[in-house]
């Protein structure tokens, strides 16, 4: 996987969540395939973005240094989870039910290993979630 990124620190601490997913659940690691290049921004805020065709995840850096290494772990999992949805069901991920589906596998895996404050980190992430799906068009 290419990790392209201005700054060392940034980049291997997604190196870092990338190893604690692959030593230690490999079932995650699995979709992981569909994810082959991560950029990271020079921005500050909560914008990230997976670009299935591509198998790319942009990211903002802000995200990186905001959050540890098993949160960031989640997000890849979530990314990658999206990479599931288009190659393997065929799956735009242009509507709030794929990206809904998206959460609660993260959601999964955060509960899976004991992630801490899970009760503030799901509010937080279904803020997000519909923040981040108030513009999309439904797709049934």
């Amino acid at each position: 996987m290419k990790i392209i990124g201005s700054h060392k620190k940034e980049i291997n601490k997604i190196k870092q969540a990338i190893n604690f997913v692959k030593n230690n659940y490999t079932e995650y690691y699995d979709d992981f395939r569909y994810l082959t290049k991560i950029v990271i921004k020079d921005a500050r805020g909560y914008n990230n973005e997976y670009f299935a065709k591509k198998k790319m995840w942009e990211v903002n850096k802000s995200i990186i240094i905001k959050n540890d290494i098993k949160y960031l772990a989640s997000l890849l999992i979530h990314e990658t989870y999206h990479g599931k949805q288009y190659y393997e069901m065929g799956k735009k991920n242009n509507n709030r039910e794929d990206e809904l589906a998206a959460y609660e596998y993260q959601i999964k895996f955060l509960n899976e290993i004991n992630y801490p404050n899970l009760t503030e980190t799901v509010k937080f992430m279904m803020k997000q979630y519909k923040e981040h799906t108030k513009n999309f068009i439904y797709y049934p």
